[in-house]
């Protein structure tokens, strides 16, 4: 009888543990877990110099062929983004957003609905809701290499951006920054729509 419910009690136990890996399981795995649920960017294609500083949001009323939009829904991308953006903070300064000098904007969607804007400034200043925050090269980076900015780049002036002095250059850059035509290539995996 002892022999008979120590059986029972392992596979009790037994059940009750695979119910949990199931279920737990099931939810979503942590590619799945991301809050959002795509980002749309926004940036000039290559080195413009401008008479004065773009502020965050400034990019969306520029109609030239100097904006490139990418739109990012791959999961792994989308998590490491949220994860960088969890990181940073808002930065007490006396200069104002800007003087930020704007040349990436992205809009992350939201399950819930909501968004964020982050802007990304010529000397990778951040700014996340109209907020100034911390510096974070490695957000800037995965921007950056994700929307497919690089390649607006010729190689040799990539030397200059700090963040890649730690990264390195993508695997897939490509140089477009000698293409003249506004109609180019679509960048990898078609992430990118023309405005």
């Amino acid at each position: 009888m002892k022999n008979l419910t120590h059986k029972i009690q392992i596979h009790v136990v037994v059940s009750l543990l695979s119910l949990f890996l199931v279920t737990h399981c099931c939810r979503g795995s942590k590619s799945d877990s991301s809050n959002i649920v795509l980002i749309e960017v926004s940036y000039f294609k290559g080195q413009i110099e401008r008479p004065e500083p773009l502020p965050c949001g400034g990019i969306a009323s520029i109609k030239s062929n100097i904006i490139k939009d990418t739109v990012l829904t791959d999961k792994q991308e989308l998590n490491e983004i949220e994860h960088q953006i969890s990181m940073i903070r808002e930065l007490k300064v006396d200069s104002t957003i800007y003087s930020c000098d704007v040349r990436i904007q992205c809009k992350l969607n939201l399950k819930n609905g909501k968004s964020i804007k982050v802007c990304i400034g010529k000397f990778n200043c951040l700014i996340k809701d109209f907020k100034r925050m911390t510096q974070n090269d490695t957000l800037v980076y995965l921007i950056k290499k994700y929307s497919g900015y690089y390649n607006y780049f010729p190689k040799e002036e990539l030397m200059y951006f700090e963040e890649l002095k730690q990264f390195g250059l993508p695997k897939d850059y490509i140089d477009l920054s000698r293409k003249k035509s506004i109609d180019s290539p679509l960048l990898p995996a078609d992430r990118s729509v023309q405005q």
